[in-house]
This record gives C-alpha cells, sequence and structure tokens, in this order.
C-alpha cells in the first residue's frame, strides 16, 4: 500500500489524502490497484479508480484496463483499455489504445501499432492505423517497410500513407543505403 500526503495550511501538518492498494499474482505480476481518496468529512476512504492488468506467459503485459467509480450508482466505469502481443522472441507486436465511449456503451479505438520482425528480430514493418467511427473498427493510416541486407544492414526504408479516397498506399518517404565494399 501507498500513502499521499498534502498539506493542511491552517493545521501546519501532513495529511493523508489518498492510497493506493496494489495486488499481485503468483509471478509477482501486478494485477490490481485500487486507488482511494480519504473523504474529509467523515474522515473514511471513498474508492477513486482502479487498474486491471494481465500478463502472457512470458510476464509481457497483454492487457490494461482503467476504470474510475461512479459514486452515484455505486459501480465501476470504463475509462481506458491498451491491449498488447508480443512474438516468441519477447518484441511487442500489437499496441493498441482504446477509450471507453458512453454513448455507444463500447470501447472506441484510439490508436494501434502492429510491428513485424523476421528471423532474425529486426523490425521490418510497422502499420499504424486509427480508428474509424463510422464503421466502429480499425482502418490503415500509415505504414514503415524496412529492408536489410545479409548482413543485417538497413538498405532501404519506405514510408506509405493509406490514401482513403482510392484505397491504396501511398508512398511518401524512401530511402537506401548501399553497404558494398568501395575498392
Amino acid at each position: 500500500m501507498k500513502e499521499n500526503f498534502s498539506w493542511a495550511n491552517l493545521d501546519r501538518i501532513w495529511v493523508i489524502a489518498s492510497k493506493t492498494e496494489y495486488f499481485y499474482d503468483n509471478n509477482k505480476n501486478l494485477t490490481l490497484y485500487i486507488n482511494y481518496n480519504k473523504n474529509s468529512t467523515d474522515n473514511t476512504w471513498r474508492l477513486s479508480s482502479k487498474t486491471m492488468l494481465e500478463y502472457d506467459d512470458n510476464a509481457n503485459e497483454t492487457l490494461n484496463i482503467a476504470y474510475i467509480w461512479i459514486e452515484s450508482n455505486n459501480s465501476w466505469k470504463e475509462q481506458f483499455k491498451t491491449e498488447a502481443a508480443y512474438n516468441n522472441n519477447g518484441k511487442k507486436t500489437l499496441n493498441a489504445t482504446y477509450i471507453w465511449d458512453n454513448a455507444k456503451n463500447a470501447w472506441k479505438g484510439i490508436d494501434k501499432t502492429e510491428e513485424t520482425y523476421d528471423n532474425n528480430a529486426k523490425l521490418i514493418l510497422i502499420k499504424q492505423h486509427v480508428w474509424d467511427n463510422t464503421n466502429n473498427t480499425w482502418k490503415e493510416n500509415s505504414s514503415v517497410e524496412t529492408i536489410y541486407d545479409n548482413n543485417g544492414n538497413e538498405i532501404r526504408r519506405t514510408s506509405l500513407i493509406w490514401d482513403n479516397t482510392n484505397n491504396t498506399w501511398k508512398g511518401i518517404l524512401k530511402s537506401e543505403a548501399d553497404y558494398r565494399d568501395w575498392e
């Protein structure tokens, strides 16, 4: 547990303002933390927010959901969510962030990044997505593809952006390098 204090000017003392409780699984991964605020009127603890976390078998965080406490109906309300995935080498291959849409009572995407690696654990593709509010799904936004030579040197990087009008990728930047021996 962690306690936070604030300075009371009139009394000239530190007073407890909030506290956080932490909970862990058997592998010592943080799975839940709950924040409380001190009610100065009746000196009781009031729920404020909580975050729930999940992990894969390699202790990589795969899910993080934040909630706020709604006092008026004594319930937790979704606020933010992050999903992640990893490959066998522990490299993150997915990171997606969402916000709770109260009007639709559902998660609404903010941004999503997918990363692809080659057999040498070199990053070869990054795809970024944005949320399509009309269809309630992810849509392509940008892409960066990297090509390496047999020695692992980056020889080409191509940046693309999604053209919504023509439903195709459009080049915006390309760089090339040559690592041949010049004798």
